[in-house]
């Protein structure tokens, strides 16, 4: 795209979603990253009868806070040879059996709505930018 002669006047932008909530970015960085609070809270706004939380499941407890602490917890290494230029194998930890990061049981479609809000807003500033 970047190098075709009849495009050199269009722009390209990788939007990432989260980066642009500033309410997303802080439950973040408090532990809430993967199917829990923030996304399960976007799909009740989003999509409600399609969320059923009364099945929701969460891996066992001690796992479960060490992945809201450090959200690669998921992942092992294996090195088999010892040199830096050989990458690790990396692999789902046995574990891991749910996958959920964070608080999956404090969702609320209000909060789905400030969070998309938030979102829409830089996108549609980041597109007016785009086109002058």
């Amino acid at each position: 795209l970047r190098l075709h002669p009849e495009w050199a006047d269009r722009n390209v932008a990788v939007f990432k979603f989260w980066e642009f909530s500033p309410e997303w970015m802080e439950l973040a960085s408090a532990g809430d990253w993967h199917a829990a609070n923030v996304e399960t809270s976007l799909m009740l706004h989003w999509v409600p009868e399609e969320v059923r939380l009364e099945r929701v499941t969460v891996d066992e407890p001690e796992f479960l806070a060490l992945m809201r602490t450090d959200q690669d917890a998921y992942e092992e290494r294996e090195q088999r040879v010892d040199h830096p230029s050989v990458v690790a194998r990396r692999f789902q930890s046995p574990r891991m059996r749910v996958g959920v990061m964070g608080w999956p049981e404090r969702a609320q479609a209000e909060t789905g709505k400030r969070i998309s809000e938030e979102c829409v807003r830089a996108l549609v500033e980041l597109i007016r930018k785009m086109e002058q």
